[in-house]
């Protein structure tokens, strides 16, 4: 028996969004490792968890489209839906206590791996009580499935939606907090995180239908905002020489000798271009250190030189870790106030 036009509009959305889903994580992997940037792996395997949320009705599709016939054993239907649920939340979770709580990161992870793994358990042991099915039409009609409401599965995934959405809250806060482009880039991942909750949950909740298929194109553009907040940024930064104090020998960086002045142009130019106040290079995402005093960007490499150093910014002053001390910068020619004592003369 043919599908119906309610069971293409619903096969083909849900493919749509397994393919593209996948397609786009894959091209997370080869962006992150051109630009060396870690965290585009993990959202590149976020984006291809989620999109395979919908692996059940695009088994199904296929299933009735080749065989005539709905998916069988029914329960499969949800389990090829929702194991991906977990493993989603698990690198959502990651990326943001890589930006936001990185010290907390053992604690949140442990906490999320071990409600993913309860999840898990009722959803391969205890299927039959944890989900509902709608009437549909056999063998011209998805199958709809529904979780069931106040079940543990029900709970747990509802534990998960939240807190995905209270990531999302948190990343605006911290994105009102920046300025330039860490401000674009929060907020790029808050509502990537947003999306994926409203059309997450209005999707759970609706019935197939056109509404239904245009809720998930819209859902498909979370993949393409976190990418937009997570990628290594193309702008065009002007190329400033490299100052004498700063020497690469032997594939280390270290710093040679601090300028006896930063001009207000320096500092300037490295707000608004984006560059490493010592070292001059590109700084761009996550790779980067801003001080919290002056807003002035540094790289991680140059940061861990100056901690090591002098412990300050080089445009305010302030502290760079809190945590260790400081060693004042004596310009040159600067006169100790101490002064030396005179030797004693020889009799």
């Amino acid at each position: 028996m043919a599908l119906s036009y309610i069971g293409w509009v619903d096969g083909i959305s849900a493919s749509g969004i397994v393919i593209f889903a996948t397609s786009f994580g894959l091209f997370f992997f080869y962006k992150s490792r051109k630009s060396k940037l870690p965290l585009l792996s993990y959202a590149g395997l976020m984006i291809i968890f989620v999109g395979w949320l919908w692996l059940g009705p695009t088994c199904d599709f296929l299933s009735v489209s080749l065989t005539g016939k709905n998916l069988d054993p029914i329960l499969l239907y949800p389990i090829l839906s929702y194991m991906w649920a977990a493993p989603a939340l698990i690198c959502a979770s990651y990326i943001f206590t890589e930006l936001i709580l990185p010290k907390r990161k053992v604690i949140i992870m442990t906490f999320y791996i071990i409600l993913s793994i309860i999840f898990e358990l009722y959803l391969f042991l205890d299927t039959k009580n944890s989900f509902t099915f709608n009437p549909y039409k056999p063998n011209e009609d998805l199958i709809d499935v529904r979780f069931a409401l106040g079940s543990p599965a029900f709970i747990l995934i509802a534990i998960n939606l939240l807190s995905v959405f209270l990531f999302a809250l948190v990343y605006l806060y911290r994105g009102f907090q920046k300025t330039g482009i860490l401000r674009k880039k929060y907020i790029f991942i808050a509502f990537s995180y947003i999306i994926f909750v409203l059309c997450g949950g209005i999707d759970s909740l609706t019935s197939p239908g056109v509404f239904l298929a245009l809720i998930r194109v819209v859902g498909i553009s979370c993949a393409l905002f976190i990418y937009y907040g997570l990628r290594e940024e193309p702008e065009k930064i002007e190329k400033v020489p490299i100052k004498k104090e700063i020497e690469i020998k032997e594939s280390l960086f270290r710093i040679a000798k601090r300028p006896s002045e930063i001009t207000e142009e320096e500092v300037s130019v490295s707000k608004e271009k984006k560059i490493c106040l010592v070292c001059k290079g590109k700084v761009s995402g996550f790779e980067t250190f801003i001080c919290p005093e002056c807003e002035t960007f540094y790289c991680h490499k140059c940061v861990r030189a100056l901690i090591e150093q002098e412990n300050m910014c080089w445009a305010c002053s302030a502290p760079i870790d809190k945590s260790k001390p400081v060693k004042p910068f004596k310009k040159e020619g600067e006169i100790d106030n101490k002064i030396p004592k005179k030797p004693k003369k020889k009799d």
